[in-house]
């Protein structure tokens, strides 16, 4: 396993707390394959263009956003309440 950094021990008004310390970027080994994130820059190039030819066909990009924050709230909203069942039941 790749270690991203390492912890260091120290005191503040007589408490002690540990602080994550992040290695330098970029890594210097192993080397960062290109390859991998030319797939990724193509992938998000392709989103854009779907996301653009989108925008294109509806009346308005407010509409679009407003339509995908409602989408969202409402994922949201039914994992909260799949949360609250399963406490519910749990406790009983």
């Amino acid at each position: 396993m790749r270690q991203t950094g390492f912890y260091i021990t120290s005191t503040t008004l007589g408490e002690p707390f540990q602080a994550f310390v992040p290695n330098p970027l970029p890594p210097a080994s192993p080397a960062l394959d290109s390859a991998f994130f030319e797939e990724k820059n193509k992938a998000a190039e392709l989103a854009l263009a779907r996301l653009s030819g989108v925008a294109g066909l509806v009346p308005s990009v407010d509409w679009l956003l407003y339509s995908a924050i409602r989408k969202e709230a409402l994922m949201t909203s039914q994992i909260f309440t799949i949360g609250e069942n399963c406490a519910c039941a749990c406790s009983v």
